[in-house]
């Protein structure tokens, strides 16, 4: 996933682009239009449901839609002009990086909440667990945002290559941040369960069961592809072939998209 940006190229001619990005771009409309499809069905049974009914956790998972189809919308609209033009488009390049850390933090910090039972088995969190949320955030939105821009601008815009040593610094800093994160995360969701257990919140209790097996699906899938990638990246695969986009960097889109639609349908 991260790997990838640094040996990316600026400029493609159509023959390189399809032979590297095979059929990319209509991966980012499929990916857009499900996406399209995934948030309008949970405004449709946010809208269904009462106004008491919704929860703080409702608006933190509409917002978290709203940034994955805003998403896949910028990479679709970069990767068809830059199939037709054959060049890519920087600027949107640049907003779609935005969108996509924004993205991944989001996505940590509303699975983090909902781990530690916020609008489920407490309506609010404690001073000191905030601040350790928002730092958090904060410190891996700053980390994969300085990430993405030192190795995705070029010449065209005055930078220079990167150091090795600061992008390798980078990279240490937000793999830190995620093992993090995942601690944090599975040890609030073994808590919120126990705790739900001795209080004989059944249903409840299921939900957070539902929400484990999601989240540990996930992980088991983002370390199977990302040995796929470690594999490609130090002995390029060659039955990948134009597809290795794919599994350099894009698994990760669809492993968002799933988790996001599993949670929405625990929570809906």
């Amino acid at each position: 996933m991260l790997l990838s940006l640094a040996r990316r190229s600026v400029t493609h001619t159509h023959a390189r682009f399809a032979r590297r990005y095979t059929d990319i771009n209509y991966f980012y409309l499929v990916y857009t239009l499900l996406s399209f499809l995934m948030l309008a069905s949970y405004i449709v049974t946010l809208f269904r449901n009462s106004t008491a009914d919704r929860l703080s956790l409702h608006n933190h998972l509409l917002l978290l839609l709203m940034l994955l189809f805003i998403e896949a919308l910028v990479y679709s609209a970069l990767y068809f002009i830059w199939d037709r033009d054959g060049v890519r488009p920087h600027g949107l390049k640049m907003v779609a990086l935005g969108f996509s850390v924004l993205k991944r933090t989001w996505m940590r910090f509303v699975l983090l909440t909902l781990s530690l039972g916020l609008g489920i088995s407490t309506p609010t969190l404690p001073k000191r667990t905030w601040l350790v949320i928002t730092v958090l955030s904060a410190a891996y939105f700053a980390a994969s945002l300085s990430y993405f821009l030192v190795t995705t601008l070029d010449r065209n815009f005055g930078a220079e290559e990167p150091e090795p040593q600061g992008v390798l610094f980078l990279l240490l800093i937000i793999n830190v941040l995620n093992v993090v994160f995942y601690v944090y995360i599975f040890e609030g969701l073994m808590n919120t369960i126990k705790a739900l257990k001795a209080e004989r919140q059944t249903e409840k209790c299921r939900s957070y069961l539902a929400f484990r097996r999601v989240l540990t699906a996930s992980v088991v899938c983002a370390i199977l592809f990302t040995i796929i990638e470690i594999v490609d990246y130090v002995s390029p695969i060659e039955a990948l072939g134009g597809y290795v986009w794919f599994f350099d960097e894009d698994w990760v889109n669809v492993l968002y998209y799933v988790v996001s639609a599993g949670v929405c349908w625990i929570y809906r």
